[in-house]
């Protein structure tokens, strides 16, 4: 059953809750751009230096298992996407590497750091602390940093292609 609108007529608690949900969407965009505009505004080594660069890499591994979607681990036929990315992470201009093991099987995800090798990924993915901090806050768009050499591809492009997604990164720049 629709409801008519009648003109004057005292909002519903529906209606208020829809305008207080629009209303928090939009206060949640204005943070995301204004944080996007903080982290653009700052050079590769602001970024990576104390304390912002160590807290990231000390709480990578809880931040990408909070943020699985297990929806997104299916492929384009909807199996299940079982593989491991090695994610490089440069620092310090290329001199600094720390490598976490991003393990996906039956829409589960691990993540480790990884000190030695183990066995070999299916896709690796290498780029720099700053350009992951940037996109993460969606000031720039992954897409851009491919083109300009940011960012290494190896292995399995499609698993790679799934990862902004699949860790609720967003996938477009918001400035």
């Amino acid at each position: 059953m629709s409801r008519a609108y009648v003109p004057g007529a005292p909002p519903t608690a529906r209606d208020r809750a829809a305008s207080a949900g629009r209303a928090l969407h939009r206060r949640k965009r204005a943070l995301q751009m204004a944080m996007a505009r903080v982290v653009a505004g700052r050079t590769d080594r602001q970024l990576e230096r104390a304390p912002i660069g160590p807290i990231v890499i000390w709480a990578l591994p809880l931040l990408l298992r909070a943020q699985f979607r297990p929806e997104y681990a299916v492929d384009l036929d909807g199996n299940d996407i079982d593989g491991t990315i090695l994610l490089n992470l440069l620092r310090d201009g290329g001199r600094r590497r720390d490598q976490f093991e991003v393990a996906l099987e039956r829409r589960r995800c691990r993540v480790r750091r990884q000190s030695g090798g183990t066995r070999r990924p299916d896709a690796t993915l290498t780029i720099g602390l700053a350009d992951l901090l940037r996109m993460a806050a969606a000031a720039t768009d992954a897409l851009a940093l491919v083109p300009a050499g940011r960012v290494a591809i190896s292995g399995d492009t499609f698993l790679v292609a799934r990862f902004p997604p699949m860790f609720r990164q967003p996938t477009r720049s918001v400035i």
